[in-house]
């Protein structure tokens, strides 16, 4: 899920057993999610360096741009893959951040079984409503771009469809210090921030 936005190209031979059906089955998931990816399946062929497909792996990326935070808003009525996280360090995904879990989801403390990850989502609508949806997450992070926003009203925030705690509807200012504090963590200057509210969720 945590790909849905990121471009795949993919090569392999027929020959290549369970690698090749496991990627199969893979991309039988992403495609009808509208997941952004190529799959090239060479007959006859197993595991090797395909030299042929390096230019038109080249010539397709070329094409491609990552996606801004504002991509990741639902545009349709469709269905949404949420973000999902087991580990601490997989806590950002574009304009949110998740800052803290519960450890039930965390691989970290698995004992046997099976672990459901931790899940967020959001969405900016109109009227400055920013609608976040999270499970397991007990403190999140929203990261505003320039464009996500009207820097002139007063931004609402929603939490699993409930008013955020300790959030009331203010307008927020561009925050030079932000921008640059987050520049500096992540050195991204395609993606920048001008605004960050700290939230706690209820999981």
């Amino acid at each position: 899920r945590n790909a849905q936005k990121l471009p795949f190209y993919i090569v392999t031979g027929e020959m290549s057993g369970e690698s090749a059906v496991n990627l199969r089955r893979l991309f039988e998931r992403w495609m009808p999610n509208g997941f952004p990816g190529m799959m090239v399946v060479y007959k006859g062929r197993g595991i090797e360096w395909y030299a042929a497909e390096t230019p038109i792996m080249f010539d397709w990326m070329s094409r491609k741009k990552r996606v801004s935070g504002t991509a990741t808003l639902q545009l349709g009525d469709g269905p949404r893959q949420r973000w999902t996280t087991m580990r601490p360090t997989d806590s950002r995904f574009y304009w949110l951040g998740v800052d803290k879990t519960m450890d039930r989801h965390m691989i970290d403390n698995l004992r046997g079984g099976q672990i459901i990850p931790a899940e967020i989502q959001g969405n900016v609508r109109n009227g400055n409503t920013i609608d976040i949806q999270s499970r397991g997450v007990t403190k999140f992070s929203i990261w505003l771009a320039q464009d996500m926003i009207d820097w002139s009203k007063p931004v609402r925030v929603t939490v699993n469809q409930a008013v955020a705690r300790g959030w009331k509807p203010q307008v927020l200012e561009p925050s030079l210090e932000i921008l640059l504090d987050d520049y500096r963590e992540r050195g991204d200057r395609r993606s920048l921030f001008l605004g960050r509210i700290q939230l706690t969720a209820n999981p």
